[in-house]
């Protein structure tokens, strides 16, 4: 009979201590649920700024390539203009374009 009363009273003590044990889980879950919420604040306002540089940086190698493509173009039409070059201003002239247009 003590042994029954014995054994029935350490389960109940391991309920307890179960129970307890889930008392306090449920207790810090508000606190880590706001630390990951301000994690994932932080992630995606990094994400946001990554995202904009990443945007920024596109739209800055797309004005040089057309800038590159505009002085190619530029340097392809002087020089194929230096075949009609007459007089030896026109060709100091030319030149000069020439060395601007690099």
């Amino acid at each position: 009979m003590k042994k029954d009363i014995l054994k029935k009273l350490a389960k109940l003590q391991e309920v307890l201590v179960r129970y307890y044990e889930l008392e306090r889980q449920i207790e810090a879950l508000p606190k880590e649920l706001a630390d990951r919420d301000q994690m994932l604040n932080i992630k995606k306002e990094q994400y946001l700024k990554s995202l904009n540089r990443k945007s920024a940086l596109k739209q800055r190698v797309a004005q040089l390539e057309a800038k590159s493509e505009m002085a190619k173009a530029r340097r392809i039409e002087l020089e194929q203009k230096s075949s009609s070059i007459v007089s030896q201003r026109e060709f100091e002239n030319h030149q000069i374009d020439l060395e601007n247009a690099k």
